[in-house]
């Protein structure tokens, strides 16, 4: 983000970053040691580990996790821990809007095509797979994300 706002090929304030699955966890960690030197316009991070805690981000946080992702573990689901973290990033002063969605049938990688259900034998649980109906509904939350941070179609 640096080099963009450096060389002048975007504003900070136009600058948001997508990640997916460890992609998402960088999203969320980008400026969370408060030495980022770009505060961006948001972060979209799909099914991340969001058990990284304190300190949180200075910049609009959309995390998207499914209910049937157990990447994570037998405790809860991702899902879950992305509402935690959600909660506590938001009762937290001076941290921007976290807003954790949640999807029922999602598991880890629902946004992807042709990824076929996978079943953890230990867990005997999902874990990941592509699901339309939860990768439709993320974009639409993405596209409502981006509009409001970004600021698109203002003058």
């Amino acid at each position: 983000a640096l080099w963009l706002v450096a060389n002048k090929v975007a504003p900070a304030d136009k600058i948001a970053t997508i990640g997916t699955s460890h992609g998402g966890e960088v999203a969320i960690e980008h400026d969370q040691a408060g030495g980022g030197n770009v505060v961006l316009a948001g972060a979209v991070a799909y099914y991340p580990g969001c058990d990284r805690g304190f300190p949180f981000a200075r910049y609009p946080l959309l995390l998207l996790a499914g209910e049937k992702d157990m990447t994570d573990g037998p405790r809860q689901s991702v899902a879950a821990t992305c509402q935690d973290y959600a909660r506590q990033a938001n009762s937290h002063k001076g941290t921007a809007e976290v807003r954790a969605v949640s999807y029922p049938n999602g598991p880890h990688s629902f946004d992807v095509p042709g990824v076929k259900l996978q079943v953890s034998q230990s867990l005997n649980k999902s874990i990941a797979g592509y699901d339309k109906a939860s990768a439709d509904a993320s974009m639409k939350e993405i596209e409502a994300f981006l509009r409001k941070n970004l600021r698109i179609g203002e003058g």
